[in-house]
This record gives structure tokens, C-alpha cells and sequence, in this order.
């Protein structure tokens, strides 16, 4: 088990912490937007999740890709007016945001995704490290030269 070390430093604002943290699990932001909202947590030593909350986005509507060390996930909404044709509504308020966005995720060596499914309006991204047995730390025997 790893141990944190920007848990160890009190003076650091929080939000410099988690970003700290994320980088030293493997996850860490490219760019910093509020949009979509967004949580990264971790189930144990090598599973981590990204959930994003897409209300309104159908799974044909959201790319999720990875390249190199870049996780990027996307939502394109098609183009509406103030009058939805479908349905003959005449919004006189539109709170619920529905733009297009692009975010992305810088992960670390050995971080592969293993699946992503959308549910309640939440998308949730499954990461896993996988670390190869050649890289693995491992103890070396020290033979008596007699």
C-alpha cells in the first residue's frame, strides 16, 4: 500500500491536496473547468473512477478516448433554439446545461480503462493499474560466499 504524502502537509489548501493526491495515484487533471461536474476516488490500491454527471446526454452523444497518457472524454449536443420542435416547448428558463464539453485526463504509467457505463445521468469511467511483473519491485536473495 502506498502512502500519501501530501496528507502530511496541513498548510497546503485542499484543493491543491487532491490534486497532489491524484497525481501521485495516477489520475491528474490537463486543464481545470467546472464543467461537467466530476468526482475521482479510488477503491483500493489500483482501481480508480471518474464519475461525471451528464444529465441529458444519451451514451451516442459522449466520446471517451485514450492516447498516449491522455484520457479525454467528450459530449456534443446537437443544436437547439429557445423552441424545441419535438415537443412545442417554449423554454422561458433553461438551467439545465447541456453544452458541449471536452475534458481531459493526464494518467499515469500502467493506467488502462477497463469499461465506462452511464447511469442516473452519471457516467462512470473505470480505471485500473496494471504494473507488469518486470516492474515490479522484488527482493533479491543474497547468497553466504563461503
Amino acid at each position: 500500500m502506498q502512502h500519501s504524502t501530501t496528507a502530511q502537509i496541513p498548510s497546503i489548501p485542499r484543493a491543491l491536496q487532491a490534486m497532489l493526491a491524484a497525481m501521485e495515484n495516477g489520475i491528474d487533471h490537463v486543464e481545470q473547468t467546472n464543467y461537467p461536474p466530476h468526482n475521482i476516488y479510488r477503491t483500493g490500491d489500483d482501481d480508480f473512477f471518474i464519475e461525471m454527471s451528464l444529465s441529458g446526454f444519451a451514451p451516442d452523444e459522449i466520446n471517451i478516448s485514450v492516447e498516449r497518457n491522455t484520457l479525454e472524454v467528450s459530449g456534443t449536443k446537437p443544436a437547439q433554439d429557445e423552441t424545441d420542435q419535438e415537443d412545442q416547448r417554449i423554454f422561458l428558463h433553461r438551467g439545465l446545461a447541456q453544452r458541449d464539453f471536452k475534458r481531459s485526463y493526464r494518467v499515469g504509467e500502467y493506467i488502462v480503462v477497463r469499461g465506462a457505463e452511464i447511469k442516473n445521468g452519471i457516467l462512470t469511467i473505470h480505471l485500473q493499474r496494471e504494473v507488469p511483473d518486470e516492474a515490479k519491485p522484488r527482493k533479491i536473495e543474497i547468497r553466504s560466499a563461503e
